[in-house]
């Protein structure tokens, strides 16, 4: 599933993607990580890390593997 294909299937469900991790954020959808477009030493995207250092400081917001959305979608 391309990213255009889930943003479509997620705003029909009546959600807001976005490209970015703000406050705002509820769900991160993490896909396959190319080690060659992480950082030196990283395991996870920006993104992801952003995404828990938020967990860490309270805010609700869950980290789903893309194989789990794309279940989810199917229901």
């Amino acid at each position: 599933m391309t990213r255009a294909i889930a943003w479509e299937r997620v705003a029909e469900l009546g959600e807001q993607p976005a490209a970015g991790v703000t406050r705002h954020t509820s769900i991160l959808v993490i896909g396959y990580q190319d080690a060659r477009k992480l950082g030196l030493g990283e395991v996870l995207s920006a993104k992801a890390r952003k995404a828990s250092d938020l967990r860490e400081r309270g805010q609700q917001i869950e980290i789903m593997p893309e194989v789990d959305f794309v279940r989810l979608l199917a229901l």
